[in-house]
């Protein structure tokens, strides 16, 4: 048993080698425990308000969080308290997971969306629309290939990967989206896929 604890737990999870575990309390913080039977334990605050869920990296260097303050963050274990904030949601973040690599994070939450982040330190995102009620798990394939989702509207949903960078990717460099990837990945109607798609082939090229 893990005392010390100020509130309700919502999450607990191993690390990838067994010896420690994260939990995710509603006191606003994680706790990361030894398993040796000392009792010690490393406390990650900063959230603003209840942390919903907690997970390792796959290498076990560092955590994860989602919060209620519609924020997750990415946390070092190596003592030094560095934490990497991804902003964004429009409501409580339910759920947050790695990538296999260690590379990206997916997020789920109320705002009926889903986030894929890069963990460059850019603030980089990509929104997972299509789901008409709160998100509440979403998680890596173990091939990194895909992502799954499951939602309060009575579905789960597997999201391809490479698409989802692709649509980044175009959508950073200025390039025009497929009417399919405007209405799958960013949640317009066909008709205003159609429109939106239309209006930007026939835009004349940006001047240099």
């Amino acid at each position: 048993m893990y005392a010390g604890l100020n509130n309700m737990v919502n999450s607990a999870a191993f690390s990838p080698d067994g010896k420690r575990v994260v939990t995710a309390s509603t006191d606003n913080t994680a706790r990361v425990w030894e398993l040796d039977g000392s009792g010690k334990f490393l406390e990650l605050k900063g959230h603003a308000d209840a942390v919903m869920s907690a997970a390792f990296s796959p290498d076990g260097t560092r955590i994860v969080t989602a919060s209620k303050d519609k924020t997750a963050r990415v946390w070092e274990l190596d003592g030094s308290g560095k934490f990497l904030e991804l902003k964004g949601h429009d409501g409580v973040v339910y759920s947050a997971a790695f990538s296999p690599d260690g590379q990206r994070v997916v997020t789920g939450s109320w705002d009926k969306t889903a986030r894929l982040w890069e963990l460059d330190g850019s603030g980089k995102f990509l929104e997972l629309k299509g789901h008409t009620g709160t998100v509440n798990s979403a998680a890596f394939s173990p091939d990194g290939k895909r992502i799954i989702t499951a939602s309060n509207d009575k579905t789960a949903r597997i999201w391809a990967v490479s698409p989802l960078l692709s649509v980044r990717t175009n959508a950073l460099t200025g390039a025009c989206l497929t009417t399919g990837e405007l209405t799958r990945y960013l949640g317009l109607s066909n008709d205003l896929a159609e429109q939106t798609h239309t209006a930007c082939t026939q835009a004349p090229p940006a001047k240099p």
